[in-house]
C-alpha cells in the first residue's frame, strides 16, 4: 500500500499544492486551513505531528479486477453512496485488501471548525481531505466512513480495501471521520446520533466488539485526534 505521510507536516499550508485553487473551485473561501486529516494542534500549543500510514512495499503493475471491489450497495446499513460526493474512482494498485474485520477508529478531520449542515457542504469537505491524501500518494481518501454536521453518514473508501488512517494498525480496522475540529468545536446533536448509530451498524454487521472501537488516541499514536469533544462523546457511547 503506498500511501504514505512522513512526521513531518507536508500537508501544512505551504506545502499544499493549489490550496488557494481548490478551495475557491469548492466555494469555501480562503480559510486558515492547516492541516487535512487528524490535526494534533490545538488553540494554544503545537502537539506532535499527525500519525499516517508508512509506506509498504507495492508489487509493480498489480491490478485488482473489478468484481473484488466493494460497493455501498453491499453495505449491510444505509449510508450515502460515494457517489454523492465523487465520480473519481481510487487508485486501486496503492492499495492493499482489507482482511478480516477486527477494529473501529474515530477520527476528526481536524481541519477549522466546520459549522455548516448542508450535505453540499459535507460533499466539498469530504472532496478537500480526498484531493490531500491523494497528493500524498495515497490510493483514495483514508478512511470508509464520513459524518458531517447534518448527521448524514457518508461512503468514503470502499470496505473491501484497507484504509490509511492508523499507523501500523490499518489492517482490519475501520476508519470513521467525524468532520469538525473537536479540540476546538462541540459535536453537533445529529452528527452525535448518526456516530452513534453508525458504530452500532458498524459493531453488529461485523461482529466487532464494543472493546475494539477506539479513537484515534488510543492507539500507539502522539496525536490530539479526534479531539477532547469527541474523545468525551465516545466515551459515553461506549458506556
Amino acid at each position: 500500500m503506498d500511501e504514505r505521510f512522513k512526521d513531518d507536516p507536508e500537508i501544512g499550508e505551504n506545502r499544499l499544492l493549489g490550496r488557494r485553487d481548490l478551495l475557491r473551485m469548492l466555494g469555501l473561501g480562503l480559510t486558515s486551513v492547516t492541516l487535512i486529516g487528524c490535526d494534533t494542534r490545538t488553540s494554544t500549543r503545537r502537539l506532535p505531528s499527525p500519525d499516517f500510514p508508512p509506506l509498504m512495499k507495492q508489487t509493480p503493475g498489480a491490478s485488482v479486477p473489478p468484481a473484488t471491489i466493494a460497493q455501498s450497495a453491499a453495505l449491510p446499513f444505509p449510508v450515502k453512496a460515494r457517489s454523492n460526493w465523487t465520480s473519481a474512482s481510487p487508485n486501486y494498485g496503492n492499495m492493499n485488501k482489507m482482511t478480516p474485520l477486527r477494529y473501529v477508529t474515530v477520527h476528526h478531520d481536524g481541519m477549522d471548525p466546520f459549522w455548516d449542515s448542508s450535505a453540499a457542504a459535507g460533499s466539498a469537505r469530504l472532496n478537500l481531505i480526498r484531493t490531500a491524501h491523494r497528493r500524498r500518494g495515497w490510493g483514495d481518501i483514508g478512511y470508509h466512513f464520513a459524518i458531517d454536521r447534518g448527521g448524514n453518514i457518508w461512503e468514503c473508501r470502499p470496505m473491501g480495501w484497507q484504509g490509511a488512517h492508523v499507523k501500523d494498525w490499518n489492517e482490519g480496522n475501520i476508519g470513521i471521520v467525524v468532520m469538525g475540529n473537536f479540540e476546538r468545536q462541540q459535536l453537533a446533536p445529529a452528527q452525535a446520533s448518526a456516530l452513534q448509530t453508525l458504530l452500532k451498524n458498524v459493531s453488529t454487521a461485523y461482529r466487532i466488539p464494543a472493546r475494539n472501537i477506539r479513537t484515534h488516541r488510543e492507539w500507539p499514536s502522539a496525536t490530539a485526534c479526534p479531539g477532547r469533544n469527541l474523545q468525551l462523546q465516545m466515551n459515553a457511547i461506549r458506556a
